[in-house]
């Protein structure tokens, strides 16, 4: 080979095909596999975030995956330092890192650099939590504006996560957010490939996402999410919980939905999460490669073909 220094992204919403498009380029290309999924980071979650199986991942290795327990937080800023570590290992042994995945502002920050926060304050965040509880998130919400009058203006005053996140880092550091946003992390000193595997009709994918969720039920979701809700260490609060199908789970299991809408709203909101993924992409400004998603080898010849002008 000329040159290790590139990697590949393969992008796309979720029930594309990505993982069976990345196994089998692993059987053509000296390339690892580091998974750029926020779901499938978490052990013990295999049917519900739809992991290669065991014996997938024992002949064709998935880096990033299986590293925390659903009890465990694993923020965005240690992915970044994870994948970062990763590549540099996969580019040591004169491979090609291949970054899988659909989580789409993973590859963003990729990019564009990232700046790191202070870590997660339990104590602060109970107390953050205490205040939303007793005064309300509106209030919540007005003294962000008052701290952070820039920042404020980019969320929304419902998005309740970033509303407490931006305060718990300013309680803190006696910084604000905007301040972090200006500190930005060095972005990838690699060559990047991107390429995106695209649905040619949506409707058939929104169709394959029903089928695949009826599917999840039938292979034992209910029994693996109610595992872990089971686990003393468990929070609602965890950033395990808000997973797809979990999430739902739990509210069923809380006695907060029915079963039928469990499902149903398990479905709706993964077709809402392919929305936003293909918004993403749509609205991406970098150079990447579309493909669709019913014919892997014709994308095979494809990502081949333009890798081998850098290697």
């Amino acid at each position: 080979m000329k040159n290790y220094h590139i990697i590949i992204f393969l992008m796309g919403p979720t029930s594309v095909g990505k993982t069976s498009l990345a196994i089998k380029l692993y059987k053509k290309l000296n390339v690892d596999i580091i998974s750029v999924d926020s779901a499938m980071i978490y052990k013990y979650m295999n049917i519900g975030t739809a992991k290669p199986t065991y014996n997938e991942l024992k002949k064709t290795p998935h880096y990033l995956i299986n590293i925390k327990k659903p009890t465990e937080y694993y923020s965005v800023a240690k992915f970044i330092k994870d994948v970062k570590i990763r590549i540099k290992k996969t580019i040591k042994k004169k491979k090609i890192p291949l970054l899988v995945g659909g989580s789409m502002l993973y590859y963003k920050l990729l990019l564009n650099g990232f700046s790191y926060l202070p870590k997660r304050n339990i104590k602060i965040r109970n107390y953050i939590n205490y205040l939303s509880y007793n005064i309300g998130y509106n209030k919540l919400y007005k003294y962000l504006c008052y701290i952070d009058p820039i920042y404020s203006k980019l969320i929304h005053p419902n998005d309740k996560n970033r509303i407490i996140r931006s305060i718990e880092v300013f309680l803190i550091s006696k910084k604000n957010m905007t301040y972090y946003k200006n500190i930005k992390n060095k972005k990838l000193p690699y060559k990047v490939i991107q390429f995106a595997i695209i649905p040619r009709l949506r409707e058939i994918l929104y169709n394959n996402i029903t089928i695949r969720f009826k599917k999840m039920i039938k292979l034992g979701l209910e029994k693996e999410a109610y595992k872990i809700f089971k686990n003393p260490n468990f929070n609602i609060m965890l950033p395990s919980s808000k997973c797809i199908g979990y999430n739902q789970l739990y509210s069923y299991f809380l006695k907060k939905i029915t079963y039928e809408e469990m499902i149903y709203k398990s479905i709706c909101s993964t077709r809402r999460l392919v929305k936003k993924q293909l918004s993403y992409l749509r609205n991406w400004k970098y150079k990447v490669n579309y493909m669709y998603n019913y014919n892997n080898k014709n994308n095979i010849k494809i990502i081949i073909n333009k890798i081998k002008k850098y290697i």
